[in-house]
C-alpha cells in the first residue's frame, strides 16, 4: 500500500494541458478585459464596451448643446420629434422660454390674440358711430381730417393703454421676460399707429365741442337750496371746492363716472376712497371690475386664489399682462398648486415652467416616469428626463442653493437620485467626464446607501475622480443594531 507521507510532486505551473486558453471579465467604467494564447506568449487586451451606443450618442450631443448654449436648436429638434405626444407641450413652453418677448409668447400660446381683440371693439365702436354720427355736427377743418390708416395698424398689438390718475398705480401690461430681467426698450410706434390714435381723438375733440358748445345754465337760481336736487347740490359744492361732498354725494347716487372725475380734483385719500366705493358697488354686476381691482391695487393673488379653475389660462394670461417682478413666479406657483391639487397635472406643468420651479416640475416629471415602471425601455426616459430637465434649468440659470451649504431637507431629492441613476448609465457606456458632470449636481452631503451599508454617491464620486476624496459616510444604524436603508 502506498504509504500516506510519501513525498508529493511539486509544478512551479501548471502543466499546459492545464492552464485556462482565454477568459474576460469586466470592468468598472465599460471596460472588458480578455486574455487569450494562439501562438507565443499570453495576451492581455482592455476594450471599451458601448451597450447603448445610440443612447451614448445623444448624451454627448446633449452635453455639447449644452455647452454650447445651444439649447434653443435642441427645443426646436424635441418639439419636431414629440409632436402628437404627451410630451409636445412641454416641450414647446420650454421653447418659449428662451424667447425675448416670452411673456407675449405664452399669452399666444394659451389661445388669446391681443389683435384680434382690438379689432372687435374697433369695429364694433365704428358700428356705434355709424348709428350715432356725432362728429357731423362741427365741419371738420383740414387739420381735423382723420387720416387714413392703414389695414397694417389693425394687425399689429398695441400696449395697454395706461391708465390716468384715476386709477394711480394701476400696474403696466409690459410683456417683460418671465423672471424680470431687463427688456430693451420698445421701439416708436409706427406711423400707422399714430395716424390711427390721431383720427381717434379727432373724433373725440369734435364730440366734446359739440357737447360744450353754446350757451348753458349752471344751476337754477329759482330754487330753494333745500330744495335742490342731487345736480343742483353737486353744481353748488364743486363752486364752493367742497369736492369731497360732491364725491360722497356721488358715490351714494351710484354715480360713479362723476364720483371718479371729481376724486381728480381733490386728495390721492380721495380718489382712493372713491375707488373703493366703485370697486365694492360694481364687483358683483361685471367680472371685469374685479379684474380691474386686482390690476390697480397690484393684488392679483385675489383673481389667481378665487377664479374658477377652469380659467387658469385666463389667470395666467393675466398674470403674464400685469405681474410684476418676483410676483409673477410667486403667483404663477400658486396657480400651478391649484390645478395639481385639482389633478391638471399637464396645465400645473405650465405653470411651474413659467414660474421657473425646478423642484415642482421635476416632482411631476419623475412621478409620471415611475409610473411607467422598471421595465424595457427604463433608460431611454430616464435620459429624456434628463433631456427635459437639463434644457430648463438652462432656460431659467438655475443655481441649486443645496449645493453651497448643507441642507436638513433636499427638495430635489428625486432629482438627485435621477442624476445619480443616469451617471451610473453613462459610467457603464465609458462616458466618464459627463457622468462626473452630472454628479457635480448632487449636493456633497446628499446619500444614497446600498444594502449593504454602503455610500453609493461617494464610492461613484471616488471612482471617477481619484483626487475627489469624497467621504465616505455608512448607513445610520437603528436602535436594534440594523443599518436604516
Amino acid at each position: 500500500s502506498t504509504s500516506a507521507f510519501a513525498p508529493s510532486l511539486s509544478l512551479w505551473r501548471p502543466p499546459r494541458w492545464l492552464a485556462r486558453p482565454c477568459g474576460a471579465a469586466f470592468g468598472f467604467g465599460g471596460q472588458l478585459v480578455h486574455f487569450g494564447q494562439q501562438q507565443g506568449p499570453a495576451l492581455v487586451s482592455i476594450a471599451g464596451l458601448v451597450s447603448e451606443p445610440e443612447l451614448a450618442q445623444q448624451a454627448q450631443q446633449l452635453e455639447e448643446l449644452l455647452q454650447g448654449d445651444r439649447a434653443p436648436e435642441l427645443c426646436r429638434e424635441r418639439l419636431e420629434q414629440s409632436k402628437g405626444s404627451d410630451q409636445e407641450r412641454s416641450w414647446q413652453v420650454l421653447q418659449l422660454l428662451f424667447a425675448p418677448n416670452a411673456r407675449d409668447q405664452l399669452i399666444r400660446f394659451l389661445g388669446f390674440d391681443k389683435a384680434a381683440v382690438q379689432q372687435l371693439i374697433r369695429d364694433k365702436l365704428a358700428a356705434k358711430q355709424q348709428q350715432q354720427p356725432v362728429a357731423e355736427a362741427v365741419p371738420e377743418t383740414p387739420a381735423e381730417a382723420p387720416a387714413e390708416a392703414p389695414a397694417a395698424a389693425e394687425d399689429e398689438p398695441q400696449p395697454p393703454a395706461e391708465e390716468s390718475d384715476l386709477f394711480a398705480g394701476a400696474a403696466a401690461g409690459d410683456a417683460d421676460d418671465f423672471f424680470s430681467q431687463p427688456h430693451p426698450a420698445a421701439p416708436a410706434d409706427s406711423t400707422a399707429a399714430q395716424l390711427s390714435t390721431a383720427a381717434t381723438v379727432g373724433t373725440d375733440v369734435r364730440a366734446l365741442q359739440v357737447a360744450f358748445s353754446g350757451a348753458f345754465h349752471i344751476y337754477d337760481k329759482a330754487k330753494d337750496v333745500a330744495a335742490e336736487d342731487a345736480d343742483g347740490l353737486v353744481t353748488r359744492a364743486v363752486l364752493l371746492g367742497d369736492i369731497e361732498s360732491a364725491v360722497e354725494l356721488c358715490i351714494e347716487q351710484e354715480r360713479f363716472a362723476d364720483a371718479l372725475v371729481l376724486a381728480t380734483c381733490g386728495s390721492a385719500e380721495l380718489a382712493t376712497r372713491a375707488q373703493q366705493a366703485y370697486f365694492a358697488r360694481r364687483a358683483q354686476q361685471a367680472s371685469y371690475v374685479r379684474l380691474l381691482h386686482g390690476i390697480v391695487t397690484g393684488d392679483l393673488a385675489d383673481v389667481v386664489e378665487n377664479a374658477d379653475i377652469g380659467e387658469w389660462d385666463e389667470c395666467l394670461a393675466l398674470l403674464c399682462t400685469y405681474a410684476q417682478g418676483d410676483q409673477f413666479s410667486a403667483l404663477c406657483e400658486v396657480l400651478g398648486r391649484r390645478l395639481e391639487a385639482a389633478a391638471q397635472l399637464g396645465d400645473a406643468v405650465t405653470c411651474y415652467l413659467a414660474s421657473g420651479n425646478l423642484d415642482k416640475v421635476a416632482a411631476i416629471w419623475i412621478t409620471g416616469e415611475r409610473q411607467r415602471g422598471d421595465g424595457a425601455g427604463r433608460v431611454a426616459r430616464v435620459h429624456a428626463l434628463v433631456k427635459k430637465v437639463s434644457v430648463f434649468r438652462k432656460a431659467v440659470q438655475f443655481i441649486d442653493p443645496a449645493l453651497g451649504e448643507p441642507q436638513p431637507v433636499f427638495p430635489l431629492a428625486p432629482l438627485y437620485d435621477v442624476y445619480i441613476e443616469y451617471a451610473r448609465f453613462l459610467v457603464a457606456q465609458g462616458l466618464r467626464a459627463i457622468a462626473a458632470s452630472y454628479l457635480q449636481r448632487v449636493p456633497p452631503s446628499y446619500r444614497v446607501f446600498a444594502p449593504t451599508g454602503e455610500d453609493l454617491v461617494a464610492a461613484l464620486r471616488n471612482r471617477l475622480d481619484a483626487a475627489a476624496a469624497a467621504p465616505w459616510t455608512p448607513a445610520p444604524v437603528t436602535a436594534d443594531g440594523s443599518q436604516q436603508q
